[in-house]
């Protein structure tokens, strides 16, 4: 009973501080930003819980001290627009953010991919349709990449490919995915 008595205390207690605590954070927003929160629960985004209220709060423009505005470096000599800005402020990155992993290009220089063009040039076209990051057809013949080539390009290494009329596919062999494309001609 003792222990029931005191269990009761201890749970009006602390409910007389949960309640005084809840009465003190109603008053710490100011009304700008309740009217911003309100704003922002009448969309769409808002009222699935899927964005910040202070995402739609406009920004201020920069002063002399700040050294980052919107995500961007902004002192002397930073780049422009670097991978670590956010979306939102940089179209590339937002493009590159809607770019499958696998979808991202091999790192080959030109003259790599001249290598490439040139070890496969005298094989017959297939006729295949498949961008980076699709799956290639079960019907398309995938060739093993001359041994030379592998040895010369690591990044190339346990890669097939797929020779069409106008581009180079290069194949993950294990699952058929295209894992990077070379025009057949060089750009120019």
């Amino acid at each position: 009973m003792r222990a029931l008595r005191s269990g009761l205390a201890t749970l009006a207690i602390l409910l007389t501080i949960g309640l005084a605590a809840a009465q003190q954070g109603e008053n710490l927003a100011s009304p700008e930003q309740k009217a911003q929160q309100e704003k922002a629960q009448q969309t769409k985004e808002g009222q699935a819980g899927t964005t910040e209220p202070s995402s739609h709060a406009p920004s201020a423009p920069p002063d002399e001290s700040w050294v980052f505005w919107n995500g961007r470096m902004i002192v002397p000599g930073a780049p422009a627009d670097s991978q670590t800005v956010p979306a939102k402020y940089s179209e590339r990155n937002d493009a590159l953010d809607q770019l499958p992993t696998m979808a991202f290009p091999l790192p080959l220089t030109d003259e790599q991919r001249q290598r490439i063009r040139a070890a496969v040039s005298k094989v017959p076209a297939e006729s295949a349709s498949a961008r980076p990051a699709e799956q290639l057809p079960s019907n398309v013949n995938v060739r093993e990449l001359p041994r030379d080539v592998t040895q010369e390009i690591p990044a190339t290494r346990n890669l097939g490919y797929v020779r069409t009329s106008d581009k180079i596919l290069l194949i993950s062999p294990p699952n058929r995915i295209v894992v990077g494309e070379i025009p057949d001609q060089p750009s120019k």
